[in-house]
């Protein structure tokens, strides 16, 4: 869960839009965005550590997100964190 692994996914979303014939024939410009950024930051500052043990560890992401997918929750968030920081977000 690092730059490479994230580059890895992003590579392996190309192919498959790609190769699959999606682009340009299913998928509209938005959605190509989407699918680009979500390949992008889908491990944002991962802990390294999975949800079970986040949660039965009582970490402070499983309590904030209440037990509920806390590394995912805590990637969206941070994410959107950045980028609204950035002031890319509308």
């Amino acid at each position: 869960h690092n730059a490479t692994h994230a580059a890895d996914v992003l590579q392996t979303l190309h192919m498959i839009i790609t190769c699959s014939g999606m682009l340009p024939h299913y998928v509209d410009s938005v959605t190509h965005l989407a699918m680009i950024l979500s390949a992008v930051v889908h491990d944002y500052e991962h802990e390294g550590k999975t949800n079970d043990f986040l949660i039965n560890s009582l970490h402070p992401l499983a309590m904030r997100y209440n037990d509920r997918s806390p590394m995912e929750n805590h990637h969206v968030a941070a994410s959107l964190s950045l980028l609204s920081s950035m002031d890319v977000l509308p």
